[in-house]
C-alpha cells in the first residue's frame, strides 16, 4: 500500500486489498486505489513502467497458493511484496535489521507527550539521532531541523536515496 505525493499533492496510490478495513466501499473507491505504474515510473526515474506493474495487481486472498509478481522476487503477494517493489523503484528499507531506523529521525512531542530517550543501538548499527534539540541563542531547547550554525541536517547515518514524497503503511 503507498501514496505518492508531488509538492505536497497525492498523484498516485495503491493498495492490493483496498476493501479489506471496509466492505461497503464503492467500486469508485476500490479503482482510486488501483496504482498506475507509468506514473511511479515517471516519479521514480531510471525504471520501465513494465518492470513494476506486475505489483499493482489485486491479491486474491482465496487463491490456494500466493504468486510473486516477477520470477527474480524474493517475496510472494501474501508476505513482504512491498519490499520487493521498494527495491525495484531504488527506495532502500527504513529499518536496520535491529529495527533502528535508518536515514534522518526526528522527534515530536507535546506537553502531554514529552520526550523520551531513545534505547541505545548495538555497535555494529550506525548511530541515528538520538535527540531533535539544540540549544538556542535565547538558551530554551528548540527542535534542530539542522546542526546549529549550519545547513546540514542532523543526522548521522547517511541517505543514500532520499525519495520523500513517498508513504508507505
Amino acid at each position: 500500500m503507498y501514496v505518492l505525493f508531488v509538492n505536497g499533492e497525492p498523484v498516485d496510490q495503491f493498495n492490493p486489498i483496498p476493501d479489506y478495513w471496509d466492505e461497503n466501499m464503492t467500486d469508485e473507491d476500490i479503482e482510486s486505489w488501483k496504482g498506475d505504474a507509468s506514473v511511479v515510473a515517471r516519479y521514480a526515474g531510471n525504471i520501465q513502467s513494465s518492470a513494476i506493474a506486475n505489483y499493482l495487481t489485486r491479491w486474491d486472498l482465496e487463491a490456494e497458493e500466493p504468486v510473486k509478481a516477477y520470477p527474480d522476487d524474493e517475496f510472494d503477494n501474501e508476505d513482504w511484496q512491498l519490499l520487493d517493489f521498494m527495491k525495484k523503484i531504488g527506495l532502500p528499507y527504513p529499518l536496520y535489521d535491529d529495527d533502528m531506523p535508518s536515514g534522518q529521525t526526528y522527534k515530536f512531542w507535546t506537553r502531554e507527550l514529552p520526550i523520551r530517550k531513545a534505547p541505545s543501538p548495538t555497535a555494529a548499527t550506525p548511530t541515528p539521532v538520538t535527540s531533535a534539540l539544540r540549544t538556542s541563542a535565547s538558551g530554551t531547547s528548540v527542535p534542530a531541523a539542522s546542526a546549529p550554525g549550519t545547513s546540514t541536517p542532523v543526522t548521522s547515518t547517511p541517505v543514500k536515496n532520499k525519495k520523500p514524497w513517498w508513504k508507505f503503511w
